[in-house]
């Protein structure tokens, strides 16, 4: 995809530089050099989420805004499982080994593709944690910490999409965190 992107910005040039790195290690930027840091369900797949705060609070300038969503750690377990009635409705949601924080190779395929049996599985590393460590690595690094969300899908978008009515009547699937570097 980065060679793509680079492909596209030779094309049609926007002045936008990609670069292949670490969240964990962003030495290749110097100290308050952006605006806004944004990570979108990529941080929990790291095995070091307070070494990219801290990296993310280095490269952000006074006054900067991080941004960031992953899936949610309180009900994102490693035992997650859904309690399915005899009519196949969704009751509940079973969660369990909140605190096992031993990492993981997760295979799971986009199952809503209209060929899901054609496309191989992917190989997502999982690294468990639980809500505090989330926040806290945010504070520790020196973020003050703006706004937490827990989003549902709406209920339209749960009536036409059978398989989000389940996280709408039930849990949240992803938590949303913005937090500021102080000026």
């Amino acid at each position: 995809m980065i060679g793509y992107a680079q492909d596209q910005e030779a094309e049609d040039p926007l002045g936008i530089s990609y670069e292949i790195g670490s969240f964990t290690d962003l030495s290749l930027y110097r100290e308050n050099c952006f605006d806004v840091a944004l990570s979108t369900m990529a941080l929990m797949d790291g095995p070091d989420f307070p070494a990219a705060m801290r990296a993310i609070y280095r490269v952000l300038k006074p006054g900067g805004i991080l941004c960031f969503s992953v899936l949610h750690p309180c009900f994102i377990t490693p035992a997650i499982k859904w309690i399915i009635e005899e009519d196949g409705s969704h009751s509940g949601l079973r969660i369990g080994r909140y605190f096992d924080r031993s990492p993981f190779v997760e295979r799971w395929r986009f199952s809503k593709r209209p060929d899901p049996d054609d496309v191989p599985l992917f190989s997502v590393p999982r690294f468990p944690r639980t809500l505090s460590d989330y926040i806290n690595p945010v504070s520790d690094a020196g973020f003050q910490n703006l706004r937490i969300a827990e989003p549902r899908p709406s209920d339209s978008v749960s009536s036409r999409h059978p398989w989000l009515k389940r996280w709408w009547d039930h849990a949240p699937l992803v938590l949303f965190l913005s937090a500021i570097k102080p000026c």
